[in-house]
């Protein structure tokens, strides 16, 4: 194993180590949040890229008192993109400068964090925050950065946990990124950057497993998480 992939198995294993154990197998606790029972409760998944949000997203999304919150963004919507995936905003004027574009659609949509992706422009607009909140649980999909920000932005609306989804191991994600053939050197360093900032503003840790089997257990571990902070509030 080179060198530097035997540094981030070693950091991925220590992370992992430091958390603490809850009932449910697959998630663990690095400083468990204090519930309010009487507020509803917005979830900041993030993690690094092919870990497997998306598909905890789609499980977690089978309880009925579960919201996803959409993201708008000036990516312009590809072929097999169904219309509601994102909130799709205006491309720039002609002429417009990006500074005044991106004032522009900040103050438009109350964008509440917002960060330049690949050049295009990612927000997430409070009015959909809102009506994700009235399920009861609201899930904001996004990466280590947003979710700095939104955890200090979003304190006094809800109750905000914050989950990263953690690797089992690195070597198999490090293949699983090199496997997409996407820029996998930038994502292989965005991915670094992921599990190191876990340690700074996670709650809680899902540890994702690609062996077979483990998925559902990940699954099944994540509908009982969510249920029991929906419940502790109903």
């Amino acid at each position: 194993m080179p060198a530097k992939t035997e540094s981030i198995e070693k950091l991925v294993k220590s992370l992992i180590s430091k958390s603490e154990p809850t009932k449910h197998h697959s998630i663990r606790a690095l400083q468990p949040a204090v519930i309010d029972t009487l507020r509803p409760t917005i979830i900041l998944l993030f993690g690094p890229s092919t870990v497997g949000k998306d598909t905890i997203i789609l499980k977690a999304l089978d309880l009925p008192f579960v919201s996803l919150v959409q993201t708008a963004t000036s990516r312009p919507r590809r072929p097999d993109e169904d219309e509601s995936a994102y909130l799709w905003l205006r491309q720039p004027h002609k002429k417009e400068t990006i500074q005044h574009y991106i004032h522009s659609m900040v103050t438009t949509y109350s964008l509440v964090e917002w960060d330049i992706h690949n050049r295009y422009l990612y927000g997430i607009p409070r009015k959909n925050i809102e009506k994700s909140l009235s399920s009861g649980v609201a899930i904001i999909k996004t990466n280590f950065h947003g979710a700095k920000v939104l955890k200090t932005v979003l304190i006094y609306t809800a109750n905000v946990l914050v989950m990263a989804v953690h690797p089992e191991s690195w070597k198999e994600l490090e293949e699983r990124i090199v496997q997409m053939r996407k820029r996998p050197k930038l994502r292989i360093h965005e991915a670094i950057q992921s599990i190191e900032a876990a340690s700074e503003i996670a709650d809680y840790l899902v540890i994702n497993s690609f062996k077979e089997g483990k998925l559902e257990q990940v699954q099944n571990d994540i509908l009982q998480f969510f249920t029991e902070i929906y419940e502790k509030r109903s």
